[in-house]
């Protein structure tokens, strides 16, 4: 795996919709995972969603991995060998979330389940306590992981506890990514050894989030930290509506898809009436101008507004 700096994790809207420009610089893909809703999906449907991303993504998007937990272990070994017939450049798996396992070996044996049926690709641990209820903490569940499973490449922690993931960064293999998922967190995760994000704002903050790991990454700490508490800001609003809910609010004005009235009204009007003009399918990402320096103004001005 080549490590990555920002991913995301979007859907597609129709089977031509894929936009590289909109993507921009966001180029790393997880599909069905908790943005896309995955786990509400029935087993073709996710397939599908595979299928179109690893077919279209192909020499557009650098990877894409593809989330394949289930409630159902048989479900997500079937979803394993898939995504790799699919073409999946890896996978990744969250702990089972109903009838749960007391023990850090009870989750590494499920994984080991799945990650056996597809051999070849690089597997991730996708640690989300907020959503599973798993009490576990993801270091250790990471002990002794690589001789359980030989393609373990590393981990996305999608949880706020920052000691947690600093012991999973000191016990790490030279060869694995951590990824961290709680984007207004991000800056801390950062200083805490990150070595990219995987996060659903990219979907409609990217250029901010770019900006932020590019200063982290110059070491202008000023400015990493102002772009971070730009992004809290703008979620503000949106987190008041609950963790599920939370993106659903954020993104209606940027996609223009509002499907349960969540996002009416919360995020207030755009700095500027004027949407970007890019066309969709254009392989170029927007170079609009925000109206002002406002976090939501520079949303309101990414080439997204134009996705079908």
């Amino acid at each position: 795996l080549v490590k990555t700096k920002s991913w995301s994790g979007l859907l597609l809207s129709g089977p031509d919709s894929l936009n590289s420009g909109c993507l921009f610089p966001t180029l790393s893909l997880l599909v069905n995972g908790t943005t896309g809703e995955g786990v509400s999906l029935c087993t073709e449907e996710r397939k599908r969603l595979t299928e179109e991303w690893c077919r279209r993504g192909k020499g557009k998007l650098n990877q894409v991995i593809v989330h394949v937990g289930c409630y159902s272990l048989k479900d997500s070994q079937e979803l394993a060998r898939h995504a790799a017939e699919a073409g999946a450049d890896g996978i990744a798996v969250i702990a089972p979330s109903f009838f749960k396992s007391a023990t850090a070996d009870g989750i590494r044996r499920f994984l080991q389940e799945i990650a056996a049926e597809a051999p070849t690709l690089p597997f991730y641990y996708y640690h989300i306590p907020a959503v599973t209820g798993l009490s576990l903490r993801a270091r250790d569940v990471l002990e002794g992981i690589d001789a359980l499973i030989p393609t373990f490449r590393g981990l996305k922690f999608s949880g706020s506890d920052l000691m947690d993931f600093g012991q999973c960064v000191s016990y790490a293999k030279p060869h694995w990514s951590l990824l961290y998922g709680v984007d207004e967190q991000l800056l801390a995760a950062l200083s805490m050894g990150a070595d990219g994000a995987v996060g659903s704002t990219f979907n409609y903050l990217g250029p901010l989030v770019s900006g932020l790991l590019t200063a982290y990454g110059k070491g202008d700490v000023s400015q990493a930290r102002t772009l971070q508490l730009q992004m809290q800001e703008f979620l503000c609003p949106a987190v008041k509506q609950g963790e599920c809910d939370r993106d659903r609010v954020a993104r209606t004005p940027v996609w223009g898809v509002d499907s349960e009235g969540l996002g009416a009204n919360l995020l207030g009007e755009p700095c500027s009436a004027e949407p970007c003009t890019a066309e969709p399918c254009s392989d170029e990402p927007c170079t609009a101008e925000p109206c002002s320096d406002k976090p939501c103004c520079a949303v309101h001005c990414l080439q997204v507004l134009t996705w079908p």
